[in-house]
């Protein structure tokens, strides 16, 4: 238990610090690719970054699959049968890049369909180097999981990072040097190369049985993989084309230029996309071997604290998005780059309702327990709900259409997706659920509603109206919070987490 609270703090702190230098690089990158570069460039690299999501279909699933397998031989130290485990989902992996590569340079003479009018140059060359990208991503996935899976992803974190460092730079400076978008992507591919080889390297010296001659997977272990990969395919899929479509059907319908401007609003969420899946993904190990190894109800206890956690996380990222965003991208690329506020309202929706928000600590305990099968059609009815929905609306409200796409069939799956991993993890009702949320929802709908009322106070205008309403949203929403839910068991349990971690340093 003391080891599996160490590793989580160690993975929260590398993680942390990774986030808050990441943050900065990656804003400065984006800021100087404005200046250097049109905004079709910037829909560009979101709309080919969604294509290749698209391709990851290969995966097939295999990806969640395998990990669920590694957590219980990890827990009990069997070598042999983590050998096993990782010489197949190698191979497996090799075969995913190698069809992603394949497939990926056969779409090439279907670009003119998918992307609308555009002035790029060399756009098959730039999709190449995209899909290069993607198949780099493979080459040392297995490694990258069995490191995380044995809760020490401060590892894969700090060589993460040495390589972002490098290529955040590299890119920087290109940009100014010579305004070119195919040496900009050139450098990202060789500095992902680099990371993940290492990290390739680090996994083969920190467990030698990955280098012994194993025996074949035995066929009670085979089915349960294959199993799980056919539920894993569905929910992968499903995924996949909820969060892989809105870009295309946006280029489609709509062009590269709206795409461009609503890539600057995807960067920020996915800063702050990453912040929360760098705080769960340094407790998603530590959770899952405490999934497999404990009984419904203290799962359960465990299940209502990390669902207070990512709603205090998400009303606070959710509330601070819909009334900073506009400010801040006015000040910072322009108001040529602006979405009209109700736009904006809706795009921070899809992140509270979506993966990264409320379904999170659902799908933390559906991983663990490798509930795939179970889930997969749930899933998929999420990816053609947001296709059909997107897509009839596309053409009546514009881009609010696709946003309501997402939004409406993320709830529609939350609902049956609560259903299932309450049945099966927890045995209870999954009403206990709804009925915390909606508890949640109240407080966090009410504080956005008086942090905006605040805010649109401060009538001055520049940088310093900005950090003046930054600092009236993070007080009004912190105070609100602390007011609403200081009582709360699992506000007390995190405060004891803190007390906890003050008094241990001090003693050192």
């Amino acid at each position: 238990m003391e080891s599996r609270k160490k590793n989580t703090i160690k993975n929260f702190v590398f993680s942390l610090s990774s986030y808050v230098l990441n943050m900065g690089l990656s804003f400065a990158t984006r800021t100087v690719f404005i200046y250097c570069l049109t905004t079709e460039y910037l829909g560009v690299s979101g709309l080919f970054s969604n294509i290749l999501s698209l391709l990851s279909l290969a995966e097939l699933g295999a990806g969640g699959a395998f990990v669920s397998l590694l957590y219980k031989p990890i827990a009990e130290n069997d070598e042999k049968k983590l050998a096993v485990i990782m010489k197949t989902f190698k191979k497996v992996y090799f075969f995913m890049a190698l069809f992603v590569g394949v497939v990926g340079l056969s779409l090439t003479p279907f670009l003119k369909y998918i992307v609308a009018k555009n002035s790029i140059e060399n756009l098959p060359l730039i999709y190449v180097l995209f899909i290069l990208n993607s198949v780099v991503a493979y080459v040392c996935a297995a490694e990258k999981a069995l490191i995380k899976a044995n809760q020490k992803m401060f590892i894969v974190t700090t060589i993460a990072q040495i390589a972002a460092i490098i290529q955040y730079s590299s890119q920087i400076v290109v940009l100014l040097l010579t305004h070119n978008y195919i040496f900009y992507l050139i450098i990202q591919i060789m500095c992902a190369m680099a990371g993940n080889l290492y990290v390739s390297f680090f996994a083969k010296k920190k467990y030698p049985y990955l280098k012994q001659k194993t025996e074949k997977m035995d066929k009670e272990t085979k089915r349960d993989v294959i199993q799980k990969i056919r539920g894993g395919f569905c929910v992968h899929a499903g995924y996949v084309i909820a969060s892989g479509t809105d870009s295309i059907v946006i280029s489609h319908f709509l062009g590269l230029a709206v795409l461009g401007i609503y890539s600057n609003y995807l960067l920020i969420i996915g800063i702050f996309q990453k912040l929360v899946m760098m705080i769960f993904d340094s407790v998603r190990a530590s959770a899952s071997n405490f999934a497999v190894s404990s009984n419904p109800e203290e799962n359960y206890s465990f299940f209502k604290k990390m669902t207070f956690l990512i709603m205090v996380m998400m009303g606070f990222i959710s509330t601070s998005l819909i009334v900073l965003f506009n400010p801040f991208i006015r000040l910072w690329a322009g108001p040529d780059y602006l979405l009209d506020f109700p736009l904006v309202i809706l795009a921070s929706l899809i992140n509270f309702v979506g993966w990264h928000g409320i379904k999170l600590p659902m799908t933390i305990y559906r991983d663990a327990l490798g509930l795939y099968y179970k889930d997969r059609y749930i899933a998929l009815l999420e990816g053609i709900l947001n296709i059909v929905i997107s897509v009839a609306l596309v053409n009546v409200i514009g881009l609010a259409g696709v946003f309501l796409g997402t939004i409406i069939s993320s709830l529609c799956t939350t609902i049956s997706g609560s259903y299932l991993v309450f049945k099966y993890c927890f045995k209870k009702s999954s009403w206990y659920f709804w009925r915390s949320l909606l508890t949640y929802m109240v407080a966090i709908v009410s504080v956005a509603f008086l942090a905006y009322f605040l805010v649109n106070l401060v009538t001055i205008t520049g940088w310093i109206s900005f950090i003046l309403k930054t600092a009236i949203c993070v007080v009004t929403i912190i105070a609100a919070y602390l007011l609403i839910f200081f009582r709360r068991e699992e506000f007390r349990y995190y405060l004891g987490l803190i007390k906890g971690i003050v008094r241990r340093k001090k003693k050192s």
